[in-house]
């Protein structure tokens, strides 16, 4: 799903706050670029429809020939606690993307001592 829209290019200023600066306010004004863009979005589901929440999912670029694609990595984020994910995409070029998903195991983890023994600590 897509739709077409403008996005706002980030930028950033650096301060430098000192002591000897004798006034309680600053003004930083910082200018973004903008550019046209195609938002795409999706929801990660498992086997059985829920949704996974904290998915990695990454957008990659397929350049190279049909027969020997290579992948540039363009952007990565991870999935909301709906499972919902989304990517905004130059839309002045036509290119083929494909998205990559995977997921850590979560819950507590085993701390394992340099005897290679079990401590009995859990995270």
């Amino acid at each position: 799903m897509q739709s077409d829209q403008t996005i706002i290019i980030g930028n950033s200023t650096a301060i430098n706050i000192n002591p000897s600066i004798s006034t309680s306010e600053i003004r930083a004004d910082i200018r973004v670029g903008e550019y046209s863009a195609i938002r795409l979005w999706g929801q990660i589901l498992n086997m059985n429809q829920q949704p996974i929440s904290n998915a990695l999912v990454k957008l990659v670029k397929i350049i190279g020939s049909e027969s020997c694609p290579e992948y540039l990595g363009i952007a990565h984020t991870t999935s909301d606690c709906e499972g919902f994910y989304q990517f905004d995409i130059c839309s002045n070029e036509n290119a083929w993307y494909k998205i990559l998903v995977g997921k850590s195991n979560t819950g507590r983890e085993i701390i394992i001592d340099d005897a290679n023994e079990a401590c009995p600590n859990l995270i």
